[in-house]
């Protein structure tokens, strides 16, 4: 995609900059206020990529009027983006994870970012170092909008590392975190 891009920078330099700057793996996420120029800058982007032989699957346009059908526009409630689900009609972007501290089971608690309701009771009575720091690692944001959330639990994770136990010894890898810990 880069090549093509780069083919058509001097041609078609808006579309050439979204394909370069703003592409992600297989997403092109990319926000223009005008709709006319939004449907325009599709068509360009569209254009470069067919010279590749590269396709568009589907386009995703918050606050879009059905008028404009030229180019093919996904008619879902919710999309993945960079591990976010974005909702194009109400133009939010939401983040779910899974809590499973207990390795031994198949089931998840799902907690949303806004709180925690329902995730405590399930903790097991035995968190380990290995294992927070596992849960904590698995969150996905190459963007950072979760780092609020995700900022409390690396700052658990400096806790458990310094806290000493008795007689100056550092908590091993797979000891059960003291019950001032867990409660944190």
């Amino acid at each position: 995609m880069k090549q093509t891009a780069d083919k058509y920078e001097e041609d078609i330099p808006t579309a050439a900059n979204i394909i370069l700057k703003d592409s992600y793996i297989d997403d092109i996420i990319h926000s223009l206020d005008d709709a006319e120029e939004t449907y325009e800058t599709m068509k360009d982007v569209e254009f470069i990529l067919k010279q590749g032989n590269f396709h568009m699957k589907e386009w995703i346009v918050s606050g879009r009027t059905q008028e404009e059908e030229d180019v093919d526009l996904s008619g879902t409630t919710g999309e993945k983006v960079m591990g976010f689900v974005w909702n194009p009609k109400k133009n939010e972007i939401s983040y779910k994870m899974k809590l499973n501290v207990t390795p031994k089971q198949k089931t998840s608690v799902p907690c949303t970012v806004a709180g925690t309701d329902g995730c405590d009771e399930e903790l097991p009575n035995e968190l380990t170092k290995r294992r927070v720091l596992s849960k904590i690692s698995t969150i996905f944001d190459p963007l950072g909008l979760v780092t609020p959330v995700t900022l409390c639990g690396k700052l658990l994770i400096r806790q458990i590392i310094v806290y000493t136990c008795g007689n100056d010894r550092k908590l091993d890898w797979d000891d059960p975190l003291p019950k001032e810990l867990v409660e944190k």
